[in-house]
């Protein structure tokens, strides 16, 4: 089973929209889904121009992981769809980011 937890922080000058999802590792369903809904809350979000902060485990890998490990499994399309949809929205994943 899947979880998605959607949580509105309001401060004076700011207002931080937060996601925090689940996906369980062998249910494409669920993981559509997931995909769906985080894709469809962040452009509603974005519109009222809030900050989106997108948290979770994905269990997916996406294809520069598992270039990098040298394995020939697949990626699951599922989240890498998602994946790319949020970079190209101008997210960062901080679980790559060195520091």
């Amino acid at each position: 089973m899947a979880y998605l937890i959607e949580m509105v922080l309001r401060f004076k000058k700011m207002n931080y929209f937060i996601i925090c999802a689940y996906a369980p590792p062998n249910d494409e369903m669920e993981k559509r889904i997931i995909r769906k809904r985080i894709k469809e809350r962040v452009l509603q979000v974005e519109r009222k121009e809030k900050r989106v902060i997108i948290l979770g485990d994905f269990n997916s890998e996406t294809k520069e992981d598992l270039a990098e490990k040298r394995k020939t499994r697949k990626t699951c399309k599922v989240m890498g769809q998602l994946f790319e949809f949020l970079e190209d929205k101008g997210y960062t994943d901080l679980g790559k980011v060195q520091t």
